[in-house]
């Protein structure tokens, strides 16, 4: 089976911009080359029926196909409709402000990345993620979901911590 990937707007961010702190220059090399992997074909990409995740990387991302982060959101765009290179995965969204999703239970996590978690959980995926330290923090929570997270830069999170 092919591995499913759900990836957090910052490894597209990180991929584009360099010098972005708290991301290093080997961070950023390795936030391209996990997008261009993908869009090679090594991981299925998730995103969400609704496109909560292509418009959030919409707000920061172009069409134009350069840097790597806009690669990769121009790939999605380009091939979201092909199944075997991108799922789309239902999540129901809840009034609930503790959970957020439906298949979510109460948490504290960072609303605006449910939507990742969410997808992940219900798409048998794992979450991508760069700089963002929540992933780390809220470890046990994620865990208990059954959800895994490829931290593609711990050293750039202790900085973030710090």
């Amino acid at each position: 089976m092919t591995d499913r990937i759900v990836v957090d707007t910052n490894v597209l961010i990180v991929a584009n911009e360099r010098g972005n702190p708290p991301a290093d220059p080997e961070c950023e090399r390795t936030c391209i080359k996990m997008l261009e992997g993908a869009a090679k074909g090594k991981q299925v990409v998730l995103l969400d029926g609704s496109n909560r995740i292509m418009d959030e990387y919409r707000t920061s991302r172009s069409y134009s196909g350069v840097p790597a982060g806009n690669a990769f959101f121009k790939y999605l765009h380009d091939y979201q409709h092909s199944t075997k290179k991108v799922i789309h995965i239902s999540i129901q969204e809840t009034p609930d402000e503790d959970g957020g999703f439906a298949n979510l239970p109460a948490n504290t996590f960072d609303r605006d990345d449910r939507k990742f978690l969410a997808v992940a959980e219900a798409g048998n995926g794992r979450v991508v993620n760069a700089t963002d330290s929540d992933w780390s923090e809220h470890a046990d929570f994620i865990d208990c979901l059954g959800v895994r997270v490829i931290e593609l830069c711990p050293q750039c999170l202790k900085q973030a911590d710090s």
